[in-house]
């Protein structure tokens, strides 16, 4: 019985693919379509995977994970097809098909994608979507504090104070900085406002205990804290309400819902209260901007800067987002929208690293530097590579001669395989 299901699903791979083949007129994407099933295991039809151009739900597919509408335009690149792997032999087949017939692969797989390099490129592409592929194992058993505190009076003093001790703090407490423009008290003025979120794995008790010592400007009370599972908290960045279910974690994507544009940076230095009181005339300036500041410190500076390519460790304080959306239609919005987060990037430089100035990968700006999507020029990688990694950026690139020589795995930020 199980050999007839075999031949059974196998035929049936078959008559989808050669359906697919016949509206499709690029040469290379059918020789691609003709090697995935020869290459995959029959118990796991890869045909099902399989949404091309000529598939009703290619476009929703496609969108459903693209968060950024500056990359929903109709002069967007699209892929040539995309296969939403559903098991490891479907992620194997599109590698070696695509490496065959002369196709470039961009994956997806969730996170951060700023500048829409795991779905868009310049060349013919197919999209390996790994969004299936997501089993986990997850503690439900910690606890967690949550602090999410407001201010506008006196707010630079606390800002402050938070430069100073934020990276110092319990290994088990983190607390980010949330400086955004609002209205001001009196009517058709603008002023910012700082928000404080907090996790901490611990009771609250204890927290406002430590508070109280390390932080006393925050004025941290019982009432700012709430008690949770970790798996909890977990929504809370998501700006989803307090008693939410988790179940909504499962829920996919709703697709892109605004334009954005954001930058990095990382300060190593504490930036004087007069310096901040001209970042907050700035961020004014540029509004809608916002900026988020995440302290390093804790384990993360115990760990060398040459154990893993991420750099940024002992020696930092903070790293740096910014950011903007908006959700008008148009070159015009999005050039002007644009023009004021580099501005402000601009004008943050006295503040930041320097020689270069860092940045952090997963926040990607192409601003920095990039490669064209079909090749990587080592002088070109090296703009972006230096300020994404430091000095671990040529110990990536020996790597990359190793495991991929041929630079078959590539993008417009990507390591190259050699250095001339």
């Amino acid at each position: 019985m199980k050999v007839s299901m075999t031949v059974i699903l196998s035929v049936f791979s078959a008559l989808l693919l050669s359906v697919s083949l016949a509206a499709n007129s690029d040469p290379s994407l059918d020789k691609f379509l003709q090697c995935l099933p020869d290459n995959s295991l029959p118990s796991y039809p890869i045909s099902e995977a399989i949404y091309t151009t000529a598939n009703p739900s290619f476009e929703s597919v496609l969108q459903t994970y693209i968060n950024n509408r500056r990359f929903l335009t109709p002069t967007t690149p699209k892929p040539l097809a995309i296969v939403t792997a559903l098991h490891e032999s479907h992620v194997q087949a599109t590698v070696v098909c695509a490496k065959s017939h002369g196709l470039q692969v961009r994956i997806r797989s969730g996170g951060h994608d700023y500048e829409g390099l795991s779905y868009v490129s310049e060349v013919p592409f197919v999209i390996l979507d790994m969004f299936n592929l997501r089993s986990i194992d997850i503690d439900l058993a910690s606890e967690t504090a949550w602090v999410d505190r407001t201010l506008e009076e006196g707010a630079t003093d606390i800002f402050y104070q938070w430069q100073q001790v934020s990276t110092e703090l319990d290994k088990e407490l983190f607390i980010r900085a949330m400086p955004q423009v609002a209205n001001g008290s009196v009517e058709g003025t603008k002023t910012i406002r700082i928000s404080f979120y907090g996790l901490f794995l611990g009771q609250s008790g204890t927290l406002i205990s430590m508070m109280n010592k390390r932080f006393p400007k925050l004025g941290l009370q019982q009432s700012d804290c709430i008690e949770m599972r970790w798996i909890e908290s977990t929504l809370f960045w998501f700006d989803l309400p307090n008693g939410t279910s988790i179940d909504v974690l499962l829920n996919r994507p709703r697709g892109a819902q605004s334009f954005y544009k954001s930058k990095s940076d990382y300060v190593n230095h504490i930036v004087p209260k007069e310096a901040l009181e001209r970042i907050w005339k700035m961020m004014i300036k540029a509004e809608p901007m916002w900026m988020q500041w995440n302290p390093i410190g804790g384990r993360m500076s115990e760990i060398p800067d040459t154990a893993t390519p991420f750099p940024h460790r002992a020696g930092y304080l903070f790293k740096l987002q910014y950011s903007i959306n908006w959700r008008e239609e148009g070159t015009e919005a999005t050039d002007r929208y644009i023009s004021l987060i580099r501005e402000m990037h601009d004008a943050m430089a006295p503040y930041v690293t320097k020689f270069p100035r860092e940045a952090f990968q997963n926040y990607r700006d192409l601003d920095i530097g990039s490669s064209p999507s079909n090749q990587t020029n080592f002088e070109e990688a090296k703009e972006y590579g230096l300020k994404y990694f430091k000095g671990n950026f040529l110990r990536l690139v020996k790597v990359k001669g190793m495991v991929d020589p041929d630079n078959f795995f590539k993008h417009e930020q990507s390591i190259p395989p050699r250095w001339a």
